[in-house]
């Protein structure tokens, strides 16, 4: 891995425990529609690519836009949360494909060579 690569997970690594810290309070306090504010914000900040953009293609499309396994695994983190944030809004219907299409992100991400979660 390139020190450039092992640079960039560092820094979004830190960024992605600031970011989750701050949904946590949001979905505490139930401002769940604020929450899903930040979550899309998000998207540009850690990937460089909108929510608009990436939520609009499959998920094969959004891997190879996105080139990098690892950010196509972050991509995957983010809607596994937005379904988290769906179901906790009231919406199972969005909350399940949400969840669906962050499966189907990790395991292309797992398959492009990205490190594996770890476990426990």
């Amino acid at each position: 891995m390139a020190v450039f690569e092992k640079d960039w997970i560092q820094r979004v690594l830190r960024q992605l425990a600031i970011f989750f810290a701050r949904l946590l309070r949001l979905k505490e306090a139930g401002e769940y529609a604020r929450a899903l504010e930040e979550l899309h914000g998000a998207y540009g900040e850690l990937l460089g690519l909108p929510w608009e953009v990436l939520s609009a293609v499959d998920a094969a499309t959004a891997a190879s836009l996105l080139g990098d396994p690892e950010k196509v695994k972050v991509l995957a983190r983010l809607v596994a949360e937005e379904s988290d944030l769906l179901a906790l809004r009231g919406d199972p219907v969005a909350a399940e494909r949400a969840a669906e299409e962050a499966r189907r992100l990790h395991e292309a991400a797992l398959a492009a060579g990205a490190s594996p979660d770890p476990v426990g």
